[in-house]
């Protein structure tokens, strides 16, 4: 897997929406106008970003977008994690400053568009795709990627929050050890997983 794949910053805003939007997944009160425009992506201290993981790499931010008649500003973060063994990705995206009702839509079909779907490498190279499992902490799909990465997707669940939920966390962890694929394992990640 090489950084080009993780589906990350590499993709501009309005592509992202635009995939995200397609999979059902709503922004409340997003002006779609605003999200075809191109959005930076700046390097942050991980300390200063919203994303809860127990190692980082590198964390990045997005410039915020304001939602349509000020009812929010939404923001996309990311956070990575790299070793030689362990690979984790994780994207947020989140009403930045908000009412009670800012919110974002997402449908039982755009959680499952993403899991079969983390990664640029899943379509093409992926192997014992599994069924999708929902774990105490969101849902998760296993998968293998060539020559031994065993790997899992998830989506985070998030509080609900006016129709619908406070944020979207996906992403994916792939390891050596098909051990990280156990739902003790995978549970446990899911668990320590946060938002500020």
């Amino acid at each position: 897997m090489t950084a080009a794949n993780l589906g990350g910053p590499e993709l501009s805003a309005c592509l992202r929406v635009v995939v995200l939007l397609t999979a059902g997944v709503t922004l409340s009160g997003l002006a779609s106008r605003a999200w075809c425009q191109t959005q930076t992506w700046a390097d942050v201290d991980c300390s200063k970003s919203d994303i809860v993981m127990s190692r980082y790499t590198k964390c990045q931010i997005q410039t915020a977008v304001a939602g349509s008649e000020g009812r929010g500003e939404f923001q996309s973060q990311t956070a990575t994690y790299r070793s030689a063994d362990e690979l984790v990705y994780v994207f947020l995206q989140k009403p930045r400053i908000t009412f009670a009702n800012a919110s974002i839509k997402v449908t039982p079909e755009a959680r499952e568009s993403f899991l079969s779907r983390p990664s640029k490498d899943v379509p093409q190279s992926a192997s014992n795709l599994s069924a999708t499992t929902h774990l105490v902490g969101g849902y998760v799909k296993t998968y293998s990627l060539s020559p031994d990465w065993k790997c899992f997707s998830f989506v985070k669940d998030a509080p609900y929050r006016g129709d619908g939920v406070a944020y979207f966390m996906v992403g994916y962890s792939c390891t050596k050890t098909a051990t990280a694929q156990t739902e003790p394992a995978m549970t446990s990640f899911l668990q320590k997983l946060g938002v500020k």
